[in-house]
Order: C-alpha cells, then sequence, then structure tokens
C-alpha cells in the first residue's frame, strides 16, 4: 500500500470539502476571504481570513496588488500556495 499517495488523496479531498464549506457560507461572494476594499485597492499586504489557503487566494491576493499576505497563526497553507508564494515573492506572515 503507498500510503504517500493514500494521505494526498485524503488531504486533497479534505481541502475541497473545506473550500465547498466556504462557498456555501458566502453564496453571493466568489471570494469571501479577501474583502471586496482589499480586492479593488491595491496593497501591500492583504490579510486572508481562512482556515486553508491555497495556489488560488494566494493568485488572487497578487491579483490584488499584494506583495505579501498574513493568514492566522494557525492556518494550513497547501504545498502550491506556499511554491507560488515563493515564486512570485509574496511574503506570507502569521498573525
Amino acid at each position: 500500500m503507498n500510503y504517500e499517495k493514500l494521505i494526498a488523496e485524503i488531504v486533497t479531498r479534505v481541502i475541497e470539502k473545506l473550500e465547498a464549506l466556504e462557498r456555501e457560507k458566502a453564496p453571493c461572494a466568489p471570494s469571501s476571504h479577501v474583502s471586496e476594499r482589499e480586492r479593488e485597492t491595491p496593497r501591500a499586504e492583504v490579510r486572508l481570513e481562512k482556515r486553508v489557503i491555497t495556489e488560488k487566494d494566494i493568485v488572487e491576493a497578487r491579483r490584488g496588488g499584494a506583495s505579501a499576505v498574513r493568514i492566522a497563526e494557525r492556518a494550513i497553507m497547501t504545498d502550491l500556495a506556499k511554491e507560488y508564494a515563493h515564486a512570485h515573492n509574496i511574503a506570507v506572515k502569521r498573525g
């Protein structure tokens, strides 16, 4: 049994479920974790109010002009999100 594949599959499914739950909470807001004001006004730092931070979140923050994102101390950041942030020089701050 390949445990690494199994773990990767479980993590992927959990993240998909969490993202689906977040979409259900705010069906009319396409990206509820970034406020409308933050999306419209380019800022050096954007605060992401999510438990799981995905690559999509970092891409959206970068499109909004962010050069840094602040996430909760206990937020989980996917590997793709970390890689994207590193590749595009986006600082990740916790707290």
